[in-house]
């Protein structure tokens, strides 16, 4: 299920909120599936930020888009700094190339 652009960033202010979460963005780069260009994003625990490598890191295998190794990770977003939710927001909608925050 689609979800509106306001409901995105309410789930992402939560996530963000605890200070123990972070967000990873991920995009579909299998150039073979007609989800080529679809965004997802996930929270993680701050405990495995340090592992996370955008470019290279792929999301969780999911009911509603299959194979996480289509989607490559493309931005972290902790939520230490006010922008950091605007970036994500960013990322997720393709308003913004890369974001790697490593903050």
């Amino acid at each position: 299920m689609e979800t509106t652009r306001e409901e995105t960033i309410e789930q992402f202010r939560r996530w963000l909120a605890d200070a123990t979460t972070w967000i990873g963005v991920f995009e579909n780069h299998d150039m073979s599936s007609r989800d080529c260009g679809r965004r997802l994003a996930y929270s993680f625990d701050t405990s495995i930020w340090d592992e996370a490598t955008v470019g290279l890191d792929y999301a969780p295998d999911g009911s509603g888009h299959g194979l996480g190794w289509r989607y490559i990770l493309i931005g972290k977003f902790r939520g230490l700094l006010p922008t950091d939710l605007d970036e994500a927001i960013a990322a997720f909608y393709g308003e913004k190339e890369s974001a790697d925050v490593t903050r």
